[in-house]
């Protein structure tokens, strides 16, 4: 995300299946998934992925919502 600024506000229905993708496929590698996601920097992804966690209260990884 070199030179963009995070996107801000609420999440995306996309950007959020796409954060839970990209954690079950790598883990926890916030920079990673950032880079990937593009939208959003790695504060941001942690920050999401665990308020989902809990707003559904399940234990970690979630699956992609269809």
């Amino acid at each position: 995300m070199t030179g963009l600024q995070p996107r801000r506000g609420p999440w995306l229905p996309q950007e959020e299946n796409d954060l839970i993708s990209y954690f079950n496929d790598i883990g926890a590698d916030w920079f990673e998934i950032s880079s990937r996601l593009m939208t959003r920097n790695a504060q941001q992804c942690r920050r999401r992925y665990r308020e989902l966690v809990l707003a559904n209260a399940v234990q970690l990884p979630l699956q992609v919502r269809v």
